[in-house]
C-alpha cells in the first residue's frame, strides 16, 4: 500500500468510487424502480378501462337493438295470456 499523497488520493478515489456506486443503486431502488412499476399499473389499468368502455358501449348498442324485439314479445305473451283467461273463463 503507497503511503503518502499518492495513498490519499488512492484511498479518496477508492471511496468516491463507493460513493458513486452506492448512489447508483439507492437511485435505481428509490426512483427508478417505482416509477416503471407505476407506468406499467398505469399502462394496465388504463387498458383495462378501455376494454370495460368497449364493452359498456357494445352492451348499449345490443340493448337498443334489442329493445324493439323484446317489446315485441313481452306484447305476444301478453296477448297469449289475455286469450288463454278468456278460454278459461269462456
Amino acid at each position: 500500500m503507497p503511503s503518502g499523497p499518492l495513498g490519499l488520493l488512492a484511498d479518496l478515489l477508492h471511496a468516491l468510487g463507493w460513493s458513486l456506486w452506492t448512489g447508483v443503486v439507492v437511485a435505481v431502488f428509490v426512483e427508478v424502480i417505482p416509477d416503471v412499476k407505476r407506468r406499467q399499473f398505469k399502462q394496465a389499468v388504463d387498458a383495462y378501462e378501455a376494454l370495460r368502455r368497449t364493452q359498456a358501449q357494445a352492451n348499449r348498442e345490443t340493448a337498443v337493438m334489442d329493445k324493439p324485439h323484446s317489446q315485441r314479445v313481452q306484447h305476444k305473451q301478453g296477448q297469449k295470456r289475455k286469450q288463454n283467461r278468456v278460454r278459461k273463463d269462456g
